[in-house]
């Protein structure tokens, strides 16, 4: 089974459309900070735009 890499998804997204910024949403810390690390390892975490919901409420 293959393990799911935060950010993986959106950063595709955001190589595959370069004109493009992607802004995305997660619940847990951990992975938004492995989806930010991936993003600025690839050289896109410019583009990119994150926010942190909160978990109880559902909301940004």
């Amino acid at each position: 089974m293959a393990t799911p890499v935060p950010g993986y998804a959106t950063l595709c997204l955001a190589l595959g459309s370069p004109d493009s910024r992607v802004i995305t949403c997660d619940i847990s810390d951990q992975g938004a900070a492995m989806a930010e690390q991936a993003w600025k390892d690839a050289g896109a975490s410019s583009r990119q735009s994150l926010g942190r919901r909160d978990r109880a409420s559902g909301r940004p």
